[in-house]
């Protein structure tokens, strides 16, 4: 199913390409990767963009359901996400990673 096509069928659901996400008899989606519920929710929300950024044509309407859908403060989750986005490039560059860094930029771009 298109992005596009999943964003108008499945409205409030969680789109597939998160990944770790499962339907649930106690909630509609339980989470399977528990980071995310560690300290500040929205720290990690960079981690999981860019974990899925290759299969994304477009990084906003991401971003807007995972805030609305996580319930996040959505100035906080961008700030985070660029803080996150910045220092993982940094590091990125510094260890000699190729393909990271510039997933990082395209973030930035979108979201600075």
């Amino acid at each position: 199913m298109a992005e596009a096509e999943w964003l108008r069928a499945c409205p409030g659901a969680p789109p597939p390409w998160l990944g770790g996400l499962l339907a649930g008899a106690r909630e509609s989606w339980l989470t399977v990767d528990p980071l995310l519920y560690r300290g500040d929710i929205e720290y990690d929300l960079g981690r999981v963009l860019w974990m899925q950024l290759d299969e994304m044509t477009e990084i906003p309407p991401y971003f807007e359901i995972v805030v609305q859908e996580a319930g996040l403060v959505r100035d906080r989750a961008r700030d985070w996400t660029v803080f996150r986005a910045v220092d993982y490039w940094l590091w990125g560059l510094a260890n000699g990673l190729t393909e990271d860094p510039v997933r990082c930029e395209r973030l930035l771009k979108v979201l600075s």
